[in-house]
C-alpha cells in the first residue's frame, strides 16, 4: 500500500527544517502553531490544512510543492484539502505509488 501523504509531508518538513537549521520551536513560531503541532506534523500524525502547509512552506523558504514531493512527483495541493472525494483519494494514492 502506498505511503500516507501525511508521512510524506512530515518527512519533508523535517528534512527542510533541519536543512534550514531550525528547531521545532523556531519553526512553530514562524508558522504560528505550537511546537507540539510541528512535532506531530513531522511524525505524520497531523492532517494539516492547505493554509497551514502554505505557512509552513513560507516559514521554511520553499515552494508549497516541496512539502508534497516524493521521487520527483508533486502531489496536487487540491488533494490535501478537507472534503476530498474517494475518487480524489484514489488518484492521490495512484500518484504516490509511482
Amino acid at each position: 500500500m502506498p505511503e500516507d501523504v501525511r508521512r510524506l509531508v512530515g518527512r519533508n518538513v523535517r528534512r527542510l527544517r533541519v536543512a534550514a537549521g531550525l528547531s521545532q520551536a523556531a519553526l512553530s513560531e514562524r508558522v504560528g502553531v505550537d511546537w507540539a503541532y510541528v512535532s506531530g506534523l513531522e511524525r505524520g500524525e497531523r492532517n494539516p490544512t492547505i493554509i497551514t502547509l502554505w505557512h509552513t512552506a513560507k516559514a521554511l523558504g520553499v515552494k508549497l510543492q516541496e512539502l508534497t514531493t516524493e521521487r520527483g512527483h508533486a502531489v496536487d495541493a487540491f488533494y490535501l484539502t478537507a472534503g476530498r472525494s474517494a475518487k480524489a483519494d484514489d488518484a492521490l494514492l495512484g500518484l504516490l505509488a509511482r
